[in-house]
């Protein structure tokens, strides 16, 4: 007996059980003859005899290859089942093509690493990409729902609350139907229903409550269910949409076969030709059907055009079936200044006489406001955004106001300087500041703003005072901060011993933008200036000292009380340190508010989209184009379709060299050889195929930009709830990134001409720390009269510092 004639007389489920073994590479094929053969003597004596006894019988299976036998087999059965799942949930909308192939991948995937099956329904639910509604109405239509769960699964077929009340009250109807209840117990029922959904409990399937309140029997519930489960398929119509679906694909293949379409690369207008003459009807509404899977969904022409076009229209001849439009440009803004603004963009010293001056209430500045642009609309429907344009806002320093931000005035007398075309200051005039005396002590706890004066203090600025000024004199000490924008002198000394009376006290502190000149000893002090230090018969004793344009000392201490720190070169102030955190910080914060990541993550993703979307099209097109030129030439070689490509003048937008082309030519080397005909098969295979891999692109497209319009929305009312709190937040950041514009503008003018260098007369002593804008140093041994500078070292990118003898 052959092996078809042993086959055709062994029972379905013995004949799978053999097929699957072989196929699964446990059995080889001169075992399964063998089988075969004993497994038809077997079942002549006993009919129910089973294949499993032979495998054991002859160990041609262990235990658990025939337990994973069974998991494939369950496994096949599963993933016949989820295809049919996957089609009818694409046919009905509750997802697409991509996202099903995505979830099968997985299912198989995943039973490759656990021998589990994973439902499809519930990748789908738990990647969110379809609702428990839609998964449920699709296993009801496929018979997949067991009787024990049916009451469950009625509540779940529900989207939405008003929908579950529709169900139960459809299965109460039934019921009285079929004369288990009566319709007062109906209501009944329903109002306990509604009570205990009012009273946040979960809402019972109505069966429930009427086998507890009325004994209706599990009989009658799922007599009922039975009944109601035939209405709700009948309702939801699920099949038909699928035949509906299977229908439309089997059209557009067919209208892909007789017209192509073309999308110039701007996408505003979209094209369609027909092949051949037309020997069949086609109606309109089909072609748009066509397109509109395509993606072309906007713009489309009357549907008289289409009409005359499918009578009339001459093959090869392009129609245009819809246009979009291009988006309007705006305009830049625009700044007009009233005062010489190349003075503040040269370095070094600058001439006082170039220096311009205003006097309070002076017009220094005009804005003209920036136009938007309107965006347009492609023929995908998607919007098409023009250039960005230049608002040229202006920020207010110091010194500057304006009621509508188009004109800017001074409010004090001084110099008017732009900082980088996006900040307006106005200084006090450094010709003659106005002077200011305080006889005595600054005391501590006080704080003095002379912002705009020259200052003069006969005393001592105390522990935590603080002083604000533009030039300063003190006749004594300095022990607590001082903030100066011009040049600081000191008749006394800075800071004092780390601890007085066992009491720690924190470092004295001064911030200048000239020179710092000290008279005596500097001690647990930080200063900080862009000029020049000098503290010619003084000592620094465990204290900072950074100056851009050099240091001039008695002696350095470092021992003991710790390191002295001298630092020389343009260096970032503690201040715009502390700015530059602080921006980042409320920067972070406002991005917070705003949800703007958020926002940029779906952004991100929707052009992911597009861009997939695109790259389907466009080798749908090229597709087209090598399928037209199959049919007026046999393309043999690259060569051959170089040489087309060149010729080719359909403005299909693509050329030699990039990724199309690319494509193409990987076709073209993939049929080389092959008989025409067959050439021809072959490409409208891929066009069939990326088709479909192009339709499930759009509807994702589609379907993405809904969900980013809808998160839109609510991302939108978030921020109306937090829109004190972003004002705030917008306008401290305004105000610090000033700050820190006129702390860099400071900054810039300290350019140095020159390199600049730390002298020390006397005494530097072993651990002082010595920088510089590139380089440091740690001094290892005490050293005596010394000048220390920093330089670039020769044929290379690093600086070091030099030592050398200073005598003066």
């Amino acid at each position: 007996m052959s092996k078809t004639q042993a086959i055709t007389t062994i029972d379905r489920e013995n004949r799978s059980l053999v097929d699957l073994a072989v196929r699964c590479k446990l059995v080889t094929p001169e075992q399964e003859q063998a089988i075969l053969t004993e497994l038809i003597r077997e079942l002549q004596i006993d009919p129910g005899f089973s294949v499993l006894n032979i495998f054991r019988r002859h160990d041609y299976l262990s235990h658990s290859d025939i337990d994973f036998l069974f998991a494939v087999q369950d496994h096949l059965e599963v993933k016949l089942l989820d295809k049919r799942f996957g089609k009818l949930a694409i046919a009905n909308r509750f997802t697409d093509f991509e996202t099903v192939e995505k979830a099968l991948d997985f299912q198989a995937m995943h039973f490759r690493k656990t021998r589990e099956n994973k439902l499809i329904g519930d990748i789908l639910l738990a990647n969110q990409e379809i609702t428990l509604a839609d998964r449920t109405a699709v296993l009801l239509t496929q018979d997949r729902i067991k009787d024990e769960f049916l009451a469950e699964a009625m509540n779940q077929l529900a989207g939405s609350e008003l929908e579950r009340i529709d169900i139960n009250k459809r299965f109460g109807v039934i019921a009285v139907k079929k004369g288990y209840v009566t319709i007062q117990e109906i209501n009944q029922a329903l109002k306990q229903q509604k009570a205990e959904a009012g009273e946040g409990k979960a809402r019972r399937y109505l069966g429930e409550i009427l086998k507890e309140a009325f004994g209706l029997s599990d009989q009658n519930v799922i007599s009922i269910l039975h009944e109601q489960k035939a209405y709700e398929k009948q309702r939801l119509d699920l099949e038909r949409s699928l035949h509906l679906y299977n229908s439309e694909i089997k059209m557009n293949q067919r209208l892909g076969q007789l017209f192509d379409y073309r999308i110039p690369r701007t996408k505003l207008e979209a094209f369609v030709v027909k092949r051949s003459e037309l020997l069949e009807e086609i109606s309109v509404h089909n072609l748009q059907n066509w397109i509109k899977l395509a993606g072309i969904r906007f713009g489309i022409v009357k549907d008289k055009e289409i009409e005359t076009f499918l009578s009339d229209g001459e093959p090869g001849e392009a129609f245009l079936i819809a246009q979009g439009y291009p988006p309007e440009p705006g305009g830049d803004g625009s700044l007009e200044f009233l005062f010489n603004t190349d003075y503040s963009s040269q370095e070094g010293d600058v001439d006082s006489a170039q220096v311009p001056f205003v006097k309070k209430g002076a017009l220094i500045a005009r804005r003209t406001p920036h136009l938007e642009g309107k965006p347009g609309r492609d023929v995908f429907g998607n919007a098409i955004y023009p250039e960005k344009v230049n608002p040229c806002y202006l920020g207010k320093g110091t010194g500057v106001e304006s009621v509508d931000d188009l004109s800017y005035v001074a409010t004090i007398d001084g110099n008017p300087a732009l900082y980088r075309e996006r900040t307006l200051f106005v200084t006090p005039s450094v010709m003659d500041p106005p002077l200011r005396r305080i006889e005595g002590d600054v005391l501590e706890h006080t704080f003095d703003d002379h912002k705009f004066y020259n200052l003069v203090i006969t005393g001592t600025v105390c522990h935590g005072a603080s002083v604000l000024c533009n030039r300063l004199m003190v006749g004594q000490d300095v022990l607590g901060r001082v903030v100066a924008s011009g040049s600081v002198e000191i008749k006394g000394g800075v800071g004092e011993g780390i601890t007085r009376m066992n009491v720690a006290r924190e470092l004295a502190e001064i911030d200048a933008q000239g020179s710092v000149v000290v008279s005596r000893n500097i001690e647990n002090a930080k200063i900080v200036t862009t000029g020049s230090f000098q503290a010619i018969g003084a000592d620094v004793i465990s204290s900072v000292i950074l100056a851009q344009r050099g240091i001039v000392l008695k002696n350095v201490y470092s021992s003991g009380k710790g390191s002295s720190i001298l630092r020389i070169g343009r260096h970032e102030t503690d201040r715009l340190v502390e700015l530059t955190q602080l921006l980042e910080h409320k920067e972070q914060s406002l991005r917070t508010l705003r949800h703007e990541e958020e926002l940029e993550g779906m952004v991100a993703r929707l052009q992911h989209q597009v861009k997939v979307q695109e790259e389907y099209e466009e080798r749908q097109s090229a597709l087209g184009f090598l399928r037209s030129m199959l049919e007026s030439a046999d393309i043999e070689t690259p060569a051959v379709l170089d040489d087309l490509l060149i010729n080719f003048k359909g403005g299909l937008g693509f050329s030699r060299g990039g990724q199309v082309h690319q494509f193409l030519i990987g076709i073209v080397e993939r049929f080389h050889r092959v008989p025409l005909e067959q050439k021809q098969k072959g490409v409208q295979s891929l066009i069939d195929k990326n088709s479909g891999m192009y339709r499930a692109a759009v509807n994702a497209s589609g379907r993405m930009e809904a969900d980013y319009q809808a998160s839109l929305g609510v991302i939108e009312q978030r921020m109306a709830t937090y829109g004190k709190e972003i004002e705030i937040l917008e306008k401290e950041i305004a105000d610090l990134s000033i700050e820190k514009d006129f702390f860099l503008m400071d900054q810039e003018k300290g350019f140095l001409p020159f390199s600049p260098e730390i002298k020390v007369k006397n005494k530097i002593e072993q651990g002082t720390i010595v920088k510089g804008e590139r380089s440091s140093l740690v001094i290892e041994r005490t050293m005596y009269g010394v000048k220390l500078q920093e330089i670039k070292v020769p044929d290379s990118e690093e600086t070091t510092f030099v030592i050398q003898g200073y005598f003066e």
